[in-house]
């Protein structure tokens, strides 16, 4: 299980499920920025994007060996099972 936050696309585009965090004020300030890179990046092909704090050693080593770190955020393009 994930332990990250996930940004779940339940059967929307990547657009419209930031389009939704951006209008409902989830997202506020430096996480805009950082949710349009994630949404071309995975538009270009990736399947997951990990937004975590770069000051964190811990948090860069997980997330760059292919985990999801235990502080940061989960975009991603692929399906994912719904968790109960």
């Amino acid at each position: 299980m994930f332990s990250a936050p996930i940004v779940r696309l339940c059967g929307r585009s990547i657009h419209a499920a930031i389009g939704q965090l951006l209008a409902d004020g989830t997202v506020t300030a430096g996480m805009v920025a950082k949710l349009q890179a994630c949404e071309w990046a995975v538009a270009g092909g990736v399947e997951d994007v990990f937004i975590v704090d770069g000051r964190n050693r811990l948090a860069l080593e997980t997330a760059a060996t292919d985990s999801s770190p235990a502080n940061g955020t989960r975009v991603t393009g692929a399906s994912l099972p719904q968790i109960p």
